[in-house]
């Protein structure tokens, strides 16, 4: 469990490494704010499922948001 999130949280960090550092140099804010905030969602949601926390599918939401977009019943 512990290993899943070290390997995770290694992952993380070479994409920061490769991906982030050259947003930054280029001053790119706006991608360099997105590209954070996923990467924090992808390393707390890994988490959550290395500690086996039963996350809630968002199946359900998605074919409403469908639904109500394309008119379906």
């Amino acid at each position: 469990m512990l290993a899943k999130i070290v390997m995770m949280s290694m992952v993380v960090a070479v994409f920061i490494l490769i991906d982030l550092f050259p947003m930054a140099k280029e001053k790119a804010w706006k991608e360099f704010a997105l590209y954070l905030g996923l990467m924090a969602a992808v390393l707390v949601l890994g988490a959550l499922v290395a500690l086996d926390v039963k996350l809630p599918s968002p199946a359900e939401p998605l074919k409403k948001a469908v639904s109500f977009i394309w008119g379906l019943k």
